[in-house]
């Protein structure tokens, strides 16, 4: 049996330790209370940043994605270049293997065709330019007897008068006095004493007749200036000098190169004349200056 005040001496304990729980309760639970506040306050305040974060994380994932997407197609095109180059390259190998053998022929049939073909081919090219070679020497001959006809060449051969004064030499009086034999042999023709181009005299080693007039010479040799440089023209003969046909003016000079057809000394700085008289006398007869 349990006596009051030892009821009341245990109860009175323990409502102490029940007060002193009590208390203690209430302090835990204000400290949460406070700790939760707290920790409420710091989510309130960092609420957007992490928001921010959030975003520029899933922005960043979406751009990763992108360029592993691009990444991906730029790697499939690079792929399909360099088969595509593969295939070329096959191509072009093929292709270069059909040149050769083309070319290969090619170079047999020309090697067959020049030792079929060429011979009759130089034959007949010999042949054209023999005809054309005959061709052009009748147009020659035809041409230089149209200058005949148009330039008349007369060769005469007349009595000479000589001073016996002044023609006779000691070898011609050995040669006249000289004895002559049956079976000596006939001498020749004489040479010509005149000739004349276009009714005009010129110098000729055989005439011995005296000038009687210088103009009629520098004419004829005028004359047969015209006809040499229109007949080198149609021979196709090389002149080495040039001339100026101006009846008895006639000029004649030395050209200054093969492309250049003036004269050499007409030069500038040069003290000596270009052109030349083609005649000149020593001293001009009356009638003549």
């Amino acid at each position: 049996i349990v006596s009051a005040p030892c009821v009341r001496r245990t109860l009175r304990d323990r409502r102490a330790e029940l007060d002193e729980a009590h208390r203690a309760h209430a302090t835990s639970r204000a400290r949460l209370e406070r700790a939760v506040t707290a920790t409420a306050g710091r989510d309130r305040a960092e609420g957007p940043r992490a928001a921010l974060a959030a975003e520029r994380e899933r922005n960043a994932t979406e751009n990763l994605r992108r360029a592993r997407a691009e990444n991906a197609r730029i790697e499939s095109a690079i792929r399909d270049e360099r088969d595509g180059l593969a295939r070329a390259r096959e191509a072009l190998t093929a292709r270069a293997a059909a040149l050769a053998t083309a070319q290969g022929t090619a170079r047999a049939n020309r090697s067959r065709m020049f030792q079929c073909a060429l011979p009759d081919e130089t034959r007949l090219q010999t042949l054209r330019l023999k005809h054309a070679r005959e061709s052009l020497a009748m147009e020659r001959a035809r041409a230089v007897e149209r200058l005949r006809i148009v330039f008349p060449i007369a060769v005469e051969r007349v009595s000479v008068e000589r001073d016996p004064g002044k023609d006779e030499t000691p070898e011609r009086s050995i040669a006249e006095n000289r004895p002559t034999f049956a079976n000596a042999m006939r001498p020749r023709p004489p040479p010509p004493t005149a000739v004349t181009v276009c009714g005009l005299r010129i110098p000729d080693p055989g005439d011995a007749s005296p000038i009687t007039s210088a103009r009629e010479i520098s004419a004829g040799l005028g004359v047969t200036l015209a006809l040499l440089t229109l007949s080198a023209s149609v021979l196709g003969a090389p002149l080495l000098h040039r001339g100026e046909f101006r009846g008895s003016e006639s000029r004649v000079w030395t050209p200054g190169s093969f492309w250049d057809d003036e004269p050499e000394a007409a030069k500038p700085g040069s003290r000596t004349a270009g052109k030349l008289r083609l005649y000149l006398p020593e001293k001009y007869l009356p009638g003549d200056a």
